[in-house]
């Protein structure tokens, strides 16, 4: 003992006065423990800076991204509504008018490739009456000619398909569901004819609700993404892209009175279309075959005259198409739709929404108010007339 004594006493003082450092340390450390020091990050709560993540992502995607040039009936019906808010913007403010072809127009706008074999998905009015639809792939002097298999004017989306000797690059479809507002997105497109270009932002909004003309319809698109990555007329149709590199939306239209406010379609609202289409050469899309309004829309005197005052929700039901499902199992105008399968309805999107997760064929339940009366129908969805879409 004393030896040990001896040898700690021969130690210098500075040595001394370290090791006592290092013994206060150590206590310190077993007398606060608990919450008092951070807890070890785990696996989901790592972040990894990655600089050039979004080069990488764009590099990755460029291939998958592609050109479309189209020939045009023309008519007054065959306006873009990407190019028509911007011509309406420029009219606001005096600004010079854009030329615009009188025989056969031109137009232009980008899609991108879904499947190696050749598929391709655009927006519905990039090809709207369309006489001829050519494709250019990037790295590529070459237009290919594209068929247009299916379009979906509900959600503003067509399928094309081209036939190329070359192996090709498909970009992955992720969720617009699970994407969330704040977090970086990609545009990829040919803006003015400036092909490929990227663009970034944010996912600013989600569920959007925007109305548009196309053509001689009044069209409502719901469930938007809403943007502020820069698109322009030319963007119709490219892909919206997040930091995983899959396809969240397609980006479809501009508010041109505002700035960065961009909206696509979420791929969500699309998938089963294309893949119907990939599958089977064309969609199955469902049809019920009426035209309605949310009485939520409507004013307090048009629900007086229809007597609907004690209804707070539902459809009215404005017009039944002819030789429709609806107008076989019975519906007439000015009845009320309050429920399908059960499932309340209280706007318009309730039953758009139900309808697009049915298959022509399906049998569905409808509880209908007509007078004051509830009755049950029901009716077998048909597959969607293409006559109708117009």
């Amino acid at each position: 003992m004393s030896q040990i004594r001896k040898k700690f006493l021969s130690i210098s003082p500075l040595a001394a006065l370290f090791v006592g450092f290092m013994v206060a340390v150590g206590l310190f450390g077993l007398l606060y423990t608990g919450n008092h020091f951070p807890v070890q990050a785990t696996g989901e709560q790592k972040v990894v800076f990655d600089p050039m993540a979004i080069s990488r992502i764009a590099e990755k995607a460029a291939d998958a991204v592609v050109a479309i040039e189209t020939t045009i009936k023309s008519d007054d019906s065959t306006k873009d509504p990407f190019f028509e808010e911007y011509r309406r913007f420029r009219r606001f403010f005096n600004l010079p008018e854009l030329p615009q072809e009188r025989e056969a127009q031109k137009g232009y706008g980008s899609g991108f490739i879904v499947d190696a074999k050749g598929y391709i998905v655009t927006n519905y009015h990039v090809v709207r009456n369309a006489q001829k639809v050519q494709v250019r792939l990037l790295g590529d002097e070459q237009r290919y000619s594209a068929e247009v298999l299916d379009v979906n004017p509900d959600v503003d989306i067509a399928v094309l398909k081209i036939n190329v000797n070359k192996k090709l690059t498909a970009l992955p479809m992720g969720s617009s569901q699970k994407a969330r507002v704040g977090e970086w997105v990609i545009a990829i497109g040919n803006p003015f004819g400036m092909e490929h270009t990227v663009t970034v932002g944010v996912l600013s909004a989600k569920e959007r609700q925007v109305a548009t003309q196309v053509g001689r319809r009044n069209q409502v698109y719901n469930n938007l993404l809403q943007t502020d990555a820069a698109i322009n007329p030319g963007n119709s149709g490219g892909p919206l892209i997040n930091l995983k590199g899959e396809v969240i939306g397609v980006n479809s239209m501009i508010n041109a009175a505002g700035q960065n406010l961009g909206f696509a379609q979420p791929i969500d609202n699309i998938k089963d279309f294309v893949y119907d289409v990939i599958k089977f050469g064309k969609s199955q899309q469902p049809w019920l075959g009426i035209s309605f309004d949310s009485l939520t829309n409507l004013s307090d005197d048009t629900k007086a005259y229809f007597g609907l005052e004690k209804l707070s929700t539902g459809l009215l039901i404005q017009g039944v198409f002819p030789d429709s499902p609806a107008e076989k199992a019975g519906l007439e105008r000015f009845d009320v739709l309050l429920e399908i399968d059960k499932k309340p309805l209280k706007e318009g999107k309730d039953l758009i929404d139900f309808i697009k997760k049915q298959k022509p064929g399906n049998v569905v339940t409808l509880l209908i108010n007509r007078k004051g009366q509830i009755k049950v129908f029901k009716v077998t969805l048909a597959e969607k007339p293409k006559t109708e879409w117009d």
